[in-house]
């Protein structure tokens, strides 16, 4: 580091910059650069190793192809990191800078990350809670908060003497209110958790065509918005 500020110093000083000198300072910010990355916190964790591609589909979040993402990763934000969100396993996996080498994040060194214009992050619920540790997409923030635990199970299916195997995805939903976490899936539940305006809320899904059954994390967003408007409009 000493080296790179003296011979950064020393380049200022000289006006005009010979082609040379041009050269051996773009090398230096190079090495420069690429020493950062490989002692970089980002890149440590363990090597990914994908399951067997006879399982129809893939594990991830979204599309299996790498996608430009953020993450707060060892207290350190990054942007525009290759990334890709396991969840069967709930991993969220990087590419190395220099090689298509997977790694696999250390999780509970992540605080949040972004993929696909959803925003993840790192839960530590406590013990008794209906949700275990892990990332959540973070759908809606207010007075309230709604979560979705993004997750995929392998289902097996037997005919003929073989086994077939595909991925199946299965999204929990959560709601956090007054310190308590509820788990939901239909509109029924969902009014049970804002009972205090429950009225108010079935008047406004019906003014506004709010269908749940159409699109429940659409529908959940909206109840809960309209919900903490109208406790902010009562205080």
């Amino acid at each position: 580091m000493l080296l790179f500020l003296v011979f950064y110093s020393s380049v200022r000083a000289q006006a005009p910059i010979a082609s040379d000198s041009l050269t051996a300072y773009s090398n230096t910010i190079l090495l420069y650069r690429n020493m950062i990355r490989e002692n970089s916190r980002l890149y440590s964790g363990r090597e990914y190793v994908p399951l067997s591609r006879r399982i129809q589909g893939h594990a991830f979040y979204a599309s299996n192809d790498w996608a430009q993402g953020s993450l707060v990763y060892w207290g350190e934000q990054y942007e525009q990191v290759p990334l890709l969100y396991d969840i069967l396993s709930d991993e969220l996996v990087i590419r190395h800078y220099d090689s298509s080498f997977r790694i696999k994040l250390i999780a509970d060194k992540i605080t949040a990350f972004s993929i696909y214009n959803h925003h993840f992050i790192r839960l530590e619920p406590p013990r008794g809670a209906p949700l275990a540790a892990g990332f959540y997409d973070q759908l809606y923030k207010g007075g309230t908060l709604l979560l979705a635990k993004r997750r995929k199970t392998i289902l097996e299916t037997r005919g003929d003497g073989q086994v077939k195997q595909e991925f199946e995805q299965n999204d929990q939903y959560y709601i956090f209110k007054e310190g308590t976490y509820y788990p939901v899936s239909k509109r029924g539940a969902v009014l049970k958790v804002l009972k205090d305006k429950r009225k108010e809320v079935k008047r406004m899904m019906k003014q506004n065509k709010v269908l749940f059954w159409q699109n429940p994390e659409y529908a959940m967003i909206k109840m809960l918005e309209f919900y903490d408007l109208a406790k902010t409009a009562a205080e």
